[in-house]
């Protein structure tokens, strides 16, 4: 949640880490002082699964909350 978070904070598309990928995001972690990639391999699809799914909801974009 604490990524996820940051995600909306930084005007970043958010991702959820599904469980078929949990390991490599774990991987992504523990390796990331040393192979940036992994991480960002693992995260990318995840926020282009979740943008995907906004689309779908929200064809004309999110509404803002006034």
């Amino acid at each position: 949640m604490i990524v996820f978070k940051e995600c909306l904070y930084a005007g970043w598309v958010p991702a959820i880490i599904e469980e078929e990928f949990k390991y490599f995001y774990y991987r992504g972690l523990s390796e990331y002082p040393r192979i940036q990639e992994y991480l960002l391999d693992t995260f990318r699809p995840a926020q282009d699964r979740y943008q995907t799914a906004l689309d779908y909801f929200f064809p004309n974009g999110i509404p803002e909350v006034k």
